[in-house]
């Protein structure tokens, strides 16, 4: 067992811990009420939204002799909203400054405000024709069109900064040639309150953008250089800022089999690799909050070319790091048991029967999906060690997810009603979308055993086995609310995670968080 403040951290393989680092952007705030003296390579991002090309009068101020015409030129390109893409326009003004104008379509404005979701592509869209036409600078407004605060959609501005023109080079001798590095943000500012605001949601912003392309840095790197030592080791560097905050303890193989974990010790028999559980735990400095146990799989599968198996470990390492960035008033709890998946002859035969941490046998009927036990070892030492007031656990578990959903939605599960309309509530606010499978007693009836107290999947029916896995994680939690995510195939908007792997969840996560937390207030 290894604790973050009694040992050295050695790594057997440096990889990104802080990503963002070799390309970092500077975001300058201005009033939207003044104008702005354009330079070459700069450019202007404006959303165009309805059939009309209505244009919001926040930008009027960021466009004070251009603005009038834009109206004209979008209806001579015949650029359409609703289609959501870009257009790019270049003239000259009086005083013979060159303007470069990206129209970005936000859509079609029905009942109300548009999401912040629209805005994320709307922006994201921008940045990218911005990045392919080598402009460095971009500017723009906080639109009053979108639903949210000043401080939430400059958080957004900065967040998809980051997301939207991500790249995996922490394996690449020779970076690219980035072009955008700078974003000004114009806003309608009448108190210094409002300064703030728009500054500290930039400040936050690019702590969550970094996250998330930390956790894609992960999840992207080639799966024959990772390991769970070396993810273990790296999760607890990444941390590192917050020290004093978090403790970090590390199970290694002997503490995991003297803890009777049969599960995560019988995931990775077979594999030249020992196993892992890494606790990170935020005690917060306020009383009277909620302790929230967030328990993230990795299960490192060499058949893939990326990491794929790791996301719900990575995504609950992200979440963690801006959580605690930001303070938000709960304790929180992540475990993330470790293993690499043995080779297929090389792994536990079928027949196998295993004991789990919580006492329970468990007959392994499919060598293949080792996943649940994993997590089931895992949501047991929560409970019993830390006693959270809500368990949420976050996996790239089956396969049958990716195929039922095609990458639209993660699938949800769980046992406690509140918890699953708040996941709702923050699926909707941060764009990553969920659907709720129902946990009945027919799935739970596929995983009666007559050897063991439980299969770790159904003999013989291979359909439905999202909610298979989601009834075997049921019998773990007791009476604990508990909200069970399979995000296998799950991603976010294309317009900011075309390139890799989307990390998606770490939104979902820190959303759903700030939700209880709330909540408890």
């Amino acid at each position: 067992m290894k604790k973050a403040l009694l040992i050295p951290i050695l790594l057997t393989l440096s990889l990104p811990l802080a990503a963002g680092t070799d390309r970092d952007f500077i975001f300058d705030i201005h009033d939207a009420a003044s104008t702005t003296e354009q330079y070459a390579n700069e450019a202007v991002i404006v959303p165009v939204y309805n059939g009309d090309l209505t244009l919001s009068d926040d930008f009027a101020g960021v466009l004070p002799d251009f603005y009038s015409q834009l109206p004209a030129l979008l209806k001579a390109s015949a650029f359409d909203p609703a289609a959501k893409t870009t257009a790019l326009f270049t003239d000259t003004d009086s005083a013979g400054n060159t303007f470069t104008i990206i129209a970005s379509g936000l859509g079609i404005q029905k009942d109300g405000p548009f999401s912040l979701e629209s805005f994320r592509c709307c922006f994201a869209r921008a940045l990218c024709e911005a990045e392919k036409n080598n402009i460095q600078t971009v500017h723009v407004a906080l639109p009053t069109c979108v639903d949210g605060a000043m401080k939430e959609i400059a958080q957004e501005i900065a967040a998809i900064t980051y997301s939207a023109l991500y790249e995996y080079t922490a394996l690449a001798t020779i970076k690219p040639s980035y072009k955008v590095k700078r974003v000004c943000v114009h806003a309608h500012m009448q108190t210094p309150q409002d300064f703030k605001d728009v500054n500290i949601g930039l400040r936050i912003g690019s702590n969550l953008g970094t996250a998330l392309c930390q956790a894609r840095d992960w999840i992207n790197t080639p799966s024959v250089l990772l390991t769970p030592t070396i993810l273990a080791n790296n999760s607890m560097q990444y941390l590192l800022p917050f020290i004093a905050k978090i403790e970090t303890i590390i199970f290694e193989k002997e503490d995991i089999a003297r803890m009777g974990m049969g599960g995560l010790l019988g995931a990775s028999q077979g594999s030249d690799q020992p196993c892992a559980l890494v606790v990170h735990y935020l005690k917060c400095r306020y009383p009277n909050v909620p302790t929230i146990a967030i328990i993230g799989n990795s299960f490192i599968d060499h058949t893939h070319k990326t990491s794929i198996g790791i996301s719900g470990a990575a995504v609950a390492y992200a979440a963690l790091n801006v959580i605690a960035y930001r303070n938000i008033p709960a304790n929180i709890l992540v475990i993330t048991p470790l293993a690499e998946q043995p080779t297929k002859d090389a792994g536990l035969p079928k027949g196998t029967v295993l004991s789990l941490s919580n006492h329970k046998t468990v007959e392994i009927t499919d060598p293949q999906s080792m996943g649940a036990l994993m997590l089931a070892d895992a949501i047991t030492h929560a409970i019993t060690h830390y006693h959270p007031d809500y368990i949420i656990d976050i996996a790239t578990l089956t396969d049958s997810c990716r195929k039922t959903f095609g990458g639209y939605y993660a699938a949800i599960m769980g046992n406690n009603a509140d918890l699953i309309q708040r996941a709702y509530q923050a699926a909707t606010r941060t764009g990553e979308s969920v659907w709720q499978l129902p946990l009945s007693d027919a799935y739970a009836a596929r995983l009666q055993s007559n050897v063991a107290d439980l299969r770790n999947a159904p003999a013989h029916d291979h359909t439905a086995l999202t909610q298979s896995a989601g009834c075997f994680l049921q019998q773990c939690v007791g009476s604990t609310p508990w909200l069970h995510i399979d995000i296998a195939g799950a991603k976010t908007a294309p317009e900011y995670s075309a390139k890799t792997a989307p990390a998606f969840g770490v939104r979902l996560l820190i959303g759903l968080v700030e939700n209880l937390a709330k909540k408890a207030q």
